[in-house]
C-alpha cells in the first residue's frame, strides 16, 4: 500500500490586504494628526478676517481626534513592519506608503494656514495652500499609479507560483 502522493501546496504568500488598509488609513491618520499637532494659526487678536471658516471642534474632541489619529499611525507603523508585509518582502511598496503619508501631513498644513483667522488678507493661504494642495494631488497619483503596478506585478506572481 503506497501512500498517496498530494501535490505541493501552491505558496503565494500573504495577502496584501492588511497592508493595502494600512497604506490606505495612513492618508486620513496622518492628516489628522498634523493637523492636531499644528494646532490653530489664527492671530491672538480680536479684530480678525478668517480667510475661510474652520471647523469650530471643541478642544476635547480635537485632542482626542489627534490621540486616535497617532494610535492609528502606531498600528500602521505595525501592521507594514510585520514580517509578512508587502513593506518588508517588497521595499518597492515604501514608495506607496510615504506619499500618501505626506499628502496627508500636506493637506493639513494647507488646512490649517487656509482656515487661519488673521489680520487683513491671508497671503499664506495662496503661498502655502495651493503648493501644498498641488504636491499632494501629485503623490497620491503617483501612490496609485506605483501601487496599481506593483499590486499587478504581485498577483501575476502568485498566479506563476511565485517564480
Amino acid at each position: 500500500m503506497h501512500p498517496t502522493a498530494t501535490p505541493p501546496a501552491r505558496r503565494t504568500g500573504p495577502h496584501p490586504a492588511p497592508t493595502l488598509l494600512a497604506v490606505v488609513a495612513a492618508l486620513p491618520a496622518a492628516a489628522v494628526a498634523t493637523w492636531w499637532a499644528v494646532g490653530d494659526l489664527s492671530h491672538p487678536d480680536e479684530w480678525i478676517d478668517p480667510a475661510a471658516a474652520g471647523p469650530q471642534v471643541p478642544a476635547a474632541a480635537e485632542n482626542a481626534a489627534g490621540l486616535l489619529s497617532l494610535l492609528v499611525l502606531a498600528v500602521v507603523g505595525v501592521v507594514v513592519n510585520r514580517p509578512g508585509s508587502l513593506l518588508r518582502r517588497d521595499r518597492r511598496w515604501w514608495a506607496v506608503l510615504l506619499p500618501v503619508t505626506a499628502a496627508g501631513a500636506l493637506l493639513a498644513v494647507a488646512h490649517r494656514v487656509a482656515t487661519a483667522a488673521t489680520v487683513g488678507a491671508n497671503l499664506g493661504t495662496a503661498f502655502v495652500s495651493l503648493p501644498c494642495v498641488l504636491l499632494a494631488a501629485a503623490a497620491l497619483v503617483w501612490s496609485s499609479a506605483w501601487g496599481g503596478r506593483l499590486l499587478r506585478q504581485h498577483r501575476c506572481r502568485a498566479r506563476s507560483g511565485g517564480r
